[in-house]
C-alpha cells in the first residue's frame, strides 16, 4: 500500500515552549539544586568555623526551596512565585560571596557557584515561563 499524496504524516509535537515544559524544565532545575544543597549540608564537616558558618547560610537556600516548591504546587499567583524565586537566588548569593571570601577548598567553591548559577536559572525560568496562576 502506497501513499499517493505528498501530505506529511500526523507526528506528534515536541514543542518545548508549552507551560507544561517549562514546568517540567523549572521542576528539573529545582529538584537538581535540591539535591546539591543537601548534599553540600550532609557532606560539610562542621569542625571548623567556616564551614560551620557556610552550613548556616545553606540552610536558608534549603528552606527556600521548600517554599518555592509549595508556591509553585498552590498555584499562587506568578508574582508569588518570582518572589520566592527570588528570596531563593538573593540566599545562594549570600552563600556564593561567603564562600568566594573565605578559606573554603575549591571543590566547595565550585559547588556553591553551581547552586548560585541554578538559582539564576530558576529566576530565569520563572520570569520566561510564567509559573504560577495570574489572578486579575
Amino acid at each position: 500500500m502506497t501513499r499517493n499524496d505528498s501530505r506529511p504524516m500526523d507526528v506528534p509535537s515536541t514543542s518545548t515552549s508549552s507551560p507544561t515544559s517549562a514546568t517540567t524544565a523549572l521542576a528539573k532545575v529545582v529538584a537538581d539544586l535540591d539535591l546539591l544543597v543537601r548534599a553540600l549540608l550532609t557532606s560539610l564537616p562542621s569542625s571548623k568555623p567556616w564551614q560551620r558558618r557556610l552550613r548556616v547560610h545553606l540552610t536558608e537556600p534549603d528552606r527556600l526551596l521548600q517554599v518555592l516548591r509549595m508556591t509553585v504546587a498552590m498555584g499562587r499567583s506568578s508574582g508569588e512565585v518570582e518572589q520566592a524565586a527570588a528570596e531563593l537566588l538573593k540566599a545562594l548569593r549570600l552563600a556564593n560571596v561567603y564562600v568566594n571570601g573565605g578559606r573554603a577548598d575549591m571543590g566547595t567553591k565550585h559547588a556553591i557557584q553551581l547552586a548560585f548559577s541554578l538559582g539564576q536559572q530558576i529566576c530565569v525560568a520563572v520570569a520566561d515561563g510564567g509559573v504560577g496562576v495570574v489572578q486579575e
